[in-house]
């Protein structure tokens, strides 16, 4: 027997009216003997669903939904069938965001006001670039020459965030999650941005994570699942879940076989409040695949994560 390569044909359940292709696997075959080219048996192909510039991550009715446009495709499981683009979902009410202006923090009508060194130190910068934690303890300063800043609200002074080390270089980012924020250094390497979870006394909590570093691209970063619970996103398929401020767990899109690092890009949505729909990309293949925040029996807070085996799809410009 020998190893050749063919053309294999699977069929989702599915019209196939979104991007298709058709790739070509190994195939093990016998020898036989020759025969003439009228008489040569057809080539088994595949027709599956490819991912381009246009395919979306959608959710209706808690499950994930892949658009091409208006031609879309429902996953349960690893079988697809074809569906009408869903109508944009309602906003859902969420917890207002503090709003930071040139004297105050407010959230709704509940404010608190800022000292004379931060009013100072904001003086001038763009209100899109100010962020606040929900309890208003600590003030971002974001962008200013590509440098961050935390600001103690009540002590009237800067956090400090610790210097570049050879392993850890600068700060590349500060979200808010929260009453806390995750720190992200830069790794000095071919890796993903180093992340801390800190609060605004500048105390971490929880082991490092990897996140990805917002070069502003389009993959997701840090997903909201509910107002404590996170899930942050590395740049080549590590994922962290974050609860009540604190690192809880983390494992890894890309399997442990893989020698070389594959640079991931994510999308995720939350199908509910235990689990997300991540659609994940190498430069060749992308696999949409389920997350689910798993908890103990004992405990009502999420405690590890799940994946789900992932459906591939491939790049349609592979």
């Amino acid at each position: 027997m020998v190893i050749g390569t063919g053309l294999v044909a699977v069929h989702a359940r599915a019209s196939l009216d979104a991007t298709v292709m058709v790739i070509p696997v190994p195939v093990a075959v016998t020898r036989a003997p020759e025969v003439a080219a009228a008489d040569t048996p057809t080539i088994p192909t595949v027709t599956m669903p490819c991912t381009d510039s246009t395919t979306e991550l959608l959710v209706d009715d808690h499950l994930p939904i892949l658009c091409w446009g208006d031609r879309c495709l429902a996953y349960r499981d690893d079988s697809a069938t074809s569906v009408p683009r869903p109508a944009t979902p309602p906003s859902h009410p969420s917890e207002p965001a503090a709003v930071v202006s040139a004297d105050r923090v407010c959230t709704d009508a509940r404010c608190d006001r800022l000292g004379p060194k931060l009013r100072l130190a904001i003086d001038g910068v763009d209100p899109s670039e100010l962020s606040a934690t929900r309890d208003h303890a600590a003030i971002v300063i974001a962008g200013r020459a590509a440098r961050f800043e935390v600001w103690n609200r009540a002590a009237d002074r800067p956090i400090s965030l610790g210097q570049p080390s050879v392993d850890e270089g600068e700060v590349v980012n500060v979200d808010v999650i929260g009453d806390r924020l995750i720190v992200a250094r830069a790794c000095n390497e071919y890796c993903s941005a180093i992340a801390s979870v800190i609060d605004a006394r500048g105390h971490r909590h929880g082991s490092q994570f990897a996140t990805a570093p917002d070069w502003g691209g389009e993959s997701a970063r840090i997903i909201a699942v509910d107002a404590d619970l996170f899930v942050a996103f590395g740049g080549f398929g590590e994922l962290t879940m974050i609860a009540h401020g604190q690192r809880v767990t983390s494992v890894d899109l890309l399997p442990g076989s893989d020698t070389q690092p594959h640079q991931v890009t994510v999308h995720a949505a939350p199908l509910d409040q235990d689990t997300l729909a991540a659609l994940w990309c190498t430069p060749s293949l992308c696999h949409l695949t389920r997350i689910r925040l798993g908890r103990t029996e004992s405990g009502s807070a999420p405690a590890y994560l799940e994946l789900s085996e992932g459906v591939p799809l491939p790049s349609c410009s592979r």
